[in-house]
């Protein structure tokens, strides 16, 4: 009979265990997209808070074999959302800064938007606006949850 016990309880220690990894605890990604110029990807991550919050993650892939410098815009990379599709336009202000980007290099630009209210974000667009070695590079990214 102790035997028994033992083997509910290990059984029941199992299942437990087995729900709380599955329930996972951080955010999960939803949606992805990318754009690609040269050597430069835009990639925008949509990720899941809870029931009701989502978070929009911006970064600039690099996929060059050296060190290097761009000049841009502030923001670098800007993003709008919009419950209907009709986002704001983007705004850069134009002051000249320049950003370091390191070989294979993916840079997570700024902190990761919270939007409180996931009806509020069904249309996502992010647009990426810099100078490399006197090019001008645009990448755009649209998505649509």
């Amino acid at each position: 009979m102790p035997q028994m016990r033992w083997l509910g309880i290990i059984i029941l220690c199992f299942a437990i265990g087995l729900a709380g990894c599955s329930r996972g605890g951080g955010p999960s990604i939803i949606a992805e997209k990318s754009a690609s110029e040269g050597p430069f990807e835009l990639i925008v991550e949509v990720q899941r808070l809870d029931d009701q919050r989502l978070q929009l993650i911006r970064k600039l892939k690099f996929s060059g074999d050296q060190d290097i410098e761009i000049s841009h815009s502030d923001p670098l990379i800007s993003i709008s959302y919009s419950a209907d599709g009709n986002a704001e336009a983007h705004h850069f202000d134009d002051i000249g800064l320049t950003s370091a980007l390191q070989k294979k290099e993916t840079l997570t630009y700024g902190e990761p938007i919270v939007v409180e209210r996931i009806e509020e974000a069904k249309h996502v667009s992010a647009f990426a606006y810099f100078t490399y070695l006197d090019t001008r590079y645009h990448l755009s990214v649209e998505i649509t949850l």
